[in-house]
């Protein structure tokens, strides 16, 4: 966008915006379409602080489902304090999100600023406002230390959990020595299960077989449980995929991932021990 700039308001302002259609994905609202974002990511001078770039009333940037940056301001915010938790008003005053640019003395002229949210009145942490930094991203930076951020995807990117995976496995690391030497002659208790991410099914296990072990948190719904009376079923193969419904989406999701990262076998508490209250089972 060609700026036409404003001297009292700084060289942020863009007198003249361009005009977007409301339904185009970069489409700006009333206020954001002023503020020139390539000066103020890329061309603000080294150790700067540019001042403060009025928004609007987080009650109005909600409102504004339209404007790609209102869009980013909510979403940093639910990030950082979760929306629910982040008010509208504060002590009878309209909350106002501003905004301010940030450029560090050891930046290179290259990096991108840093983009500082603001509120008044500040409502947290008795007076002192939440850190809300909006970062610059970019697109397949996995593997390099100076980006500020990662575009997050629908699905990850499954070639750095495979090349974890593959370090911890093989010990490419010092650091997994030790632990390798103590385990490589582990012996798996008596009935030690597995879910066999290929037959859909649990299978017993012994101690040649890797796997991956899942930890999470049960949650208050009830969930499909491996008992006594449907031990024999879950045996055979593709039992799982006929009481798929019934199976929460952690573990689903952590099947799906093992066989991405070219594993096989997966143990989950709720699959592979026996839940009857009576069983010894749960002493694995």
């Amino acid at each position: 966008m060609a700026a036409t700039t404003n001297g009292a308001r700084g060289e942020w302002w863009i007198e003249s915006p361009e005009v977007v259609p409301t339904d185009d994905p970069s489409f700006l609202c009333d206020v954001c379409k002023h503020v020139n974002f390539r000066y103020l990511l890329f061309e603000l001078p080294l150790q700067f602080v540019s001042d403060e770039i009025p928004l609007d009333s987080y009650s109005r940037i909600l409102e504004k489902h339209q404007c790609a940056f209102c869009r980013l301001v909510k979403h940093t915010i639910d990030n950082v304090v979760g929306g629910d938790a982040f008010p509208t008003e504060y002590e009878s005053k309209t909350v106002i999100i501003s905004m301010k640019v940030v450029v560090a003395a050891f930046d290179r002229v290259s990096d991108p600023r840093q983009l500082i949210l603001q509120v008044d009145p500040p409502s947290f942490n008795q007076g002192r406002p939440p850190s809300l930094e909006i970062q610059h991203v970019v697109k397949d930076g996995w593997f390099k230390n100076d980006e500020k951020g990662q575009l997050i995807p629908s699905q990850i990117d499954f070639l750095l959990p495979l090349y974890w995976n593959r370090v911890c496995r093989k010990s490419v690391s010092s650091l997994h020595e030790d632990h390798l030497m103590k385990t490589d002659n582990h012996i798996l208790p008596p009935n030690f299960r597995l879910i066999d991410t290929e037959k859909m099914c649990i299978v017993p296990a012994d101690s040649s077989l890797e796997y991956t072990a899942l930890g999470y948190t049960w949650g208050k719904d009830k969930q499909f449980k491996l008992f006594q009376n449907n031990y024999q079923e879950i045996l055979k193969e593709n039992a799982l995929v006929l009481y798929e419904h019934r199976i929460p989406q952690t573990i689903k999701d952590a099947m799906f991932l093992v066989k991405r990262l070219g594993d096989r076998y997966l143990w989950v508490d709720a699959l592979c021990i026996l839940q009857d209250l009576e069983c010894k089972d749960k002493k694995v």
